[in-house]
Order: C-alpha cells, then structure tokens, then sequence
C-alpha cells in the first residue's frame, strides 16, 4: 500500500463510532458540530447583548477592525449572503452601533463604521467573546490549540473558492407557480391551494399577495 493511501484511510473506510459525539471522523460533520459548539458558547458568553448572535457580533468585529468597509466586502469576511449582511447591518444600524456612508469612489456603495457606542460595545464584549472560544479549546494543551488554529486556517486559504454563502440550499428551478422556502437547509414546497384560481383570466382574480406587479 502506497504512502498516500495510508495517510487517506480516513476517507477511504470512515466508519462510525456510535460511542463518539463525533461518530463521523469526516470534515462536513466535523465541522458542522464545530461551529455549533463555538456558536453555543459565545452566545452564551454574550447573553443579553445586541450582538449576542455570532453573525451580529462577527459584522461587528469586521467593521470596527475595518473601518470604511463596503457591505460587500463585509459579506464575504463573514460568509453571509448579501441578503443576510444588509439584515444585519440593518439591525447595528438601528442600535447605534454602526452607520452607513456613501463611498466617494462609488456613490452606489456604502461604507460602514462603527459609532462611539458600536466601539465600546465591541470593546467590552471582545474578552467576553475570546474567552468563550477559550473554553472550547481548553481541552488540548497550548501548542495543539495553535496547531489546531493554523490548520483552520490553511485548509480555509486553500479553499477560499468554495466559501459560497447558501451553497446547498438554493431554491431549485421551477416551471410552476410553486414556492419554495428554505428551512434548515431543507427545501421544503408550498403546494397552491385546491381553491386557487386557474384559467386564462386566473391572474386577475389572484388576492394581492400573489401579484408580482
């Protein structure tokens, strides 16, 4: 048997370990549970804060150690769809923690800053925050916690091309009037009610709710 295929039998037999909280030994499910762990334990660490969400408090880290940044590129720094980052920009806008700008170089983009309120806050939940993610980590020694750090970090590099927000949970094409929604990364159909209107003049007889006009 070849070094490489001794060094990849972890992809080659995977086998479950049903006593293991991690029974799959697989990146995905790795790390799946992985975020749900450090996600847990910050907003634990956070409750009761505005930026007790990680996706709240990760914008707000980005655009205080960025300041001047667009949404756009706030969206990819914390892989969210740019659907989402507007929603969370929104939300500090509206707590006074950040405040839009027209960019000078674009004036059809925005740039954002934190407030005197958004860098305080950031300055006093940040130890908060960093200790949560202490405590996940407090089970290996120091040097493997760095070690465990500098892999993230090269397996993330390496495959920044695959950092697409929504990937997985795309709304599948459709030749209906079907909606779709997503719901945990499940796609899940809302089929027309028997009552609704069909025929030639339907369109016309649809309630408001379902006019795109």
């Amino acid at each position: 048997m070849s070094r490489l295929s001794n060094q990849a039998t972890w992809f080659q037999h995977p086998v479950p370990d049903p006593a293991s909280a991690a029974p799959y030994r697989i990146p995905l499910p790795l790390a799946r549970q992985f975020l749900q762990i450090c996600a847990t334990s910050q907003a634990e660490s956070l409750a009761g804060e505005v930026v007790a969400a990680p996706m709240r408090h990760a914008a707000l880290a980005c655009i205080d150690d960025f300041p001047g940044i667009e949404q756009r590129r706030l969206a990819a720094l914390i892989n969210a769809d740019r659907t989402n980052a507007v929603q969370i920009v929104d939300d500090l806008e509206k707590a006074g923690l950040v405040e839009r700008r027209i960019s000078p170089a674009d004036r059809r983009a925005r740039e954002l800053r934190t407030t005197a309120h958004g860098r305080a806050l950031r300055r006093r939940v940040r130890p908060k925050a960093l200790a949560s993610q202490a405590r996940v980590l407090a089970c290996l020694p120091a040097a493997e916690q760095c070690l465990l750090i500098d892999l993230l970090t090269r397996v993330i590099d390496a495959n920044k091309d695959l950092l697409r927000p929504g990937a997985g949970r795309r709304r599948p094409p459709s030749k209906t009037r079907a909606a779709f929604q997503s719901d945990g990364g499940e796609i899940h159909e809302r089929k027309p009610k028997d009552n609704a209107p069909r025929g030639r003049n339907a369109s016309s007889r649809r309630p408001d709710a379902d006019r795109t006009g």
